[in-house]
């Protein structure tokens, strides 16, 4: 399926809008009734495009706050978000169905389609009239224009369609997404969210690789590392422990470093994460920096979730109910905190950290055990990278170059897996990730490249429950995805924006071949519009009330076009140049044309005027506005 049309009767700034998402169909909702024309440009897109992907993108333009995001958050949420007071509104998204050229689907939210609602009533026979909400299938007759065969799509029919909506959670100075949403109860396509930063890891560190690569064996990028910090939680509350329990239970081999404690790493008492700590004082063979930074990134979190603990506990006393308990070997009572109980391992510390978390917090947030079960993750995690060789860990830090990582080594596809597992509990413990990491050599824009690839290519590979059997979501394995792009070139260097479609095109056929794809992509990048034909492109702006307005795609073409003329036709601006620049320039273009119409009446003061505007000549940029001061110097000079 393909989304071609979107009518909007309300939605935040938008009020009876129609967008056109493909432009292999012309279809239009007048006087409330729906139409819908084939169009003849699949040929040209055919010749221009061949079989890539390109020729199922639309791109989405207009100025900052004219409607692009709530466009896209429209299509893209799941239909539990649309019953949140903030999303209200009203409106329907049309469907071409795979196959038969005339066979159609429609998702109608909040309001009737004339045709469907007196078909529906006649069927309904006296019943209530349902069809103000829901998912309908029909087929278009062209010759007479009219909806025939009416019905609505049972629950369990699969059209193989998915919506993927992608964006950068950051972008948003106020987040317009629930974490976490009731289970679909309406038989619409099902959806996903998928911000950039929260795409598996395996995903964004293998585009990552993958973009080093490329690059000149001199390159510094080819240095690029994939970096995990053993300090990366304890910092997060300004909650104080009391000393004598953190030099006796938590204590940290960095920290007696930089304190000067010890003069060498045979001095360092010896301690493993997994088989407890010895007594202070004494020594246990050798201290490797992989084991002081296994220890210290364990006993980070240890920190860390000792801190949530003494918040919890004063919130848990007005919570007398009984709490669900997981049970743990040598662990009598995670109702009390762990601080008596000498040589615990700091992995059953964590346990019963999490299970003390859990306990306190349960019945006012509905946790289940969940940060207990994230404390078994992250010491899954921990004895993943028990599994890498010692010279790839300092004290500090696990260093692993982005060029050696073989995404075959089971190693870190255990690791990405356990890294990716991340669900958010609801008392909001870890709140974006369970294990921090960055990449070394990367400036920000590179990183965000690495995201949007990751996010597309998790995008390609999603499986989506769709419906449920036994209790269980079923899956569509083989689908046909629309994936929204929110400006996805936020952060990026031009070249990359000149090169966005091209190279996602490649990136995608290369993962999957026989892809189906539509990409719907807002931007403000002009580079994007230069690789679409007119057609492919929607342009919105707002009006004097803050109201979402849509441009008729301009007769000047888009693709190749020049940057400066997209500029101005694509993006709405008035001038190509910056304001500053254009005020001033205007300004001294005008005195000298009212000296050149008053001359010789010139005073010594303009004259000096003159010489300076003179020598800011070789500063102007473009040569059509130089030569046109220049021309008005020198008829001053000759006259």
């Amino acid at each position: 399926m393909k989304l071609i049309f979107a009518y909007i009767k309300s939605f935040k700034n938008i009020r009876e809008l129609e967008f056109m998402l493909s432009d292999e169909y012309d279809v239009s909702f007048e006087r409330n009734k729906l139409s819908i024309r084939k169009t003849d440009v699949e040929e040209v897109k055919s010749f221009l495009y061949g079989g890539n992907l390109i020729k199922d993108m639309h791109i989405i333009v207009g100025r900052t706050g004219a409607g692009k995001t709530n466009l896209l958050q429209l299509i893209g949420m799941d239909f539990s978000e649309r019953s949140f007071s903030e999303n209200a509104g009203s409106y329907f998204l049309l469907y071409k169905c795979d196959g038969d050229d005339n066979q159609f689907a429609v998702e109608v939210y909040n309001m009737f389609i004339p045709q469907i609602s007196r078909t529906l009533s006649a069927q309904l026979k006296g019943k209530k009239d349902t069809s103000k909400f829901g998912f309908w299938q029909f087929q278009y007759d062209f010759k007479r224009n009219e909806l025939k065969g009416i019905c609505p799509v049972e629950d369990g029919v699969e059209f193989g369609t998915a919506i993927v909506n992608t964006f950068d959670r950051n972008a948003f100075a106020q987040y317009p997404y629930h974490d976490v949403v009731e289970p679909a109860k309406e038989n619409w396509l099902p959806r996903k969210v998928t911000p950039y930063s929260e795409s598996y890891p395996a995903k964004i560190v293998n585009a990552a690789r993958e973009y080093v690569e490329q690059m000149p064996a001199d390159s510094i990028k080819r240095k690029a590392s994939f970096v995990i910090s053993r300090i990366n939680w304890q910092h997060k509350l300004n909650v104080e422990l009391p000393h004598d329990l953190l030099e006796s239970e938590y204590w940290l081999f960095g920290e007696r470093r930089l304190d000067g404690v010890v003069q060498s790493l045979s001095d360092i008492p010896y301690a493993s994460p997994f088989t407890g700590r010895l007594q202070k004082g004494k020594s246990g063979g050798k201290t490797t920096p992989k084991v002081m930074f296994l220890h210290d990134l364990l006993t980070d979190y240890a920190i860390y979730l000792r801190k949530v603990a003494s918040s919890v506990t004063l919130l848990s006393k007005q919570l007398p109910q009984y709490r669900p308990l997981h049970k743990l070997d040598d662990i009598d009572n995670p109702q009390v905190l762990p601080d008596d109980v000498k040589d615990l391992t700091l992995e059953k510390r964590l346990m019963w950290l999490g299970q003390y978390i859990d306990y306190h917090t349960d019945g006012m947030n509905g946790n289940k055990g969940l940060v207990w079960q994230e404390c078994k993750e992250i010491c899954d995690m921990i004895k993943i990278l028990d599994q890498f060789e010692d010279q790839y860990f300092t004290p500090d830090q696990f260093i692993y170059p982005l060029v050696e990582i073989d995404e075959n080594d089971k190693r870190f596809r255990d690791l990405f897996e356990s890294m990716g597992q991340y669900h958010r509990d609801q008392y909001e413990i870890f709140p974006k990730e369970y294990l921090p990491y960055t990449l070394t050599y990367l400036s920000s824009g590179e990183f965000q490249f690495a995201k949007i690839w990751g996010a597309l290519e998790e995008a390609i590979e999603t499986k989506l429950a769709k419906g449920y059997k036994d209790g269980m979501p079923k899956e569509i394995k083989e689908m046909h995805l629309i994936v929204l792009m929110d400006e996805p070139e936020t952060y990026m260097h031009p070249e990359y924006c000149r090169e966005f479609i091209y190279r996602t095109v490649k990136i995608l056929e290369r993962r999957n071949p026989g892809l189906q794809l539509q990409l719907i992509v807002s931007t403000h990048s002009p580079f994007m519009l230069s690789d679409t034909i007119s057609s492919q492109v929607t342009c919105v702006d707002y009006d004097d009330d803050g109201e979402c307005i849509i441009y008729e795609p301009t007769e000047k073409p888009f693709f190749a076009a020049n940057i400066f003329s997209i500029m101005a036709d694509g993006f709405f601006l008035d001038y190509t140049i910056g304001e500053y620049a254009r005020t001033f320039l205007t300004e001294k273009f005008a005195f000298l044309k009212g000296l050149a119409d008053r001359y010789p009446n010139i005073k010594p003061e303009e004259l000096e005027q003159v010489k300076k505007i003179r020598k800011v000549l070789p500063y102007i940029g473009d040569e059509m506005i130089r030569r046109v001061f220049e021309r008005l110097l020198d008829y001053l000079a000759y006259a």
